[in-house]
């Protein structure tokens, strides 16, 4: 008895090496979209207080105490925050840390003071 060899069969592993390179793709868009996206997206209120700041997209947010907010625009440099409230053609620039594993934002006031944001 002749023994009949089986036609070689790759579409199994064609569709294993696409999928494999898709999804490759895929995390390789998702880690590119989250660096660029700011680390203070969130709100963050003053540990001693109830007043803090909103950062609703990665240009918008609102500063709030009480019943009163105030509406403004930032850009995240990395490690200082330029924010620019509306009404104002004023900007103040300053610096900041995260800390404890996202949970606090540690902000440095003009004289080199630090203030402490806790994550909502």
């Amino acid at each position: 008895m002749e023994r009949t060899k089986k036609p070689d069969n790759k579409f199994p592993i064609i569709l294993g090496v696409a999928a494999v390179a898709v999804i490759g793709i895929v995390i390789a868009i998702v880690v590119i979209i989250n660096a660029n996206r700011s680390k203070l997206l969130g709100k963050w209120i003053y540990e001693y207080g109830s007043w803090g700041y909103d950062f609703q997209t990665d240009t918008r947010g609102e500063y709030s105490v009480g019943e009163y907010s105030q509406g403004f625009t930032y850009k995240d440099n990395g490690n200082s925050l330029t924010i620019k409230y509306d009404g104002s053609d004023a900007e103040v620039t300053l610096d900041y840390r995260i800390e404890d594993n996202g949970k606090k934002l540690v902000v440095a006031d003009s004289i080199g003071r630090d203030t402490i944001y806790n994550r909502q």
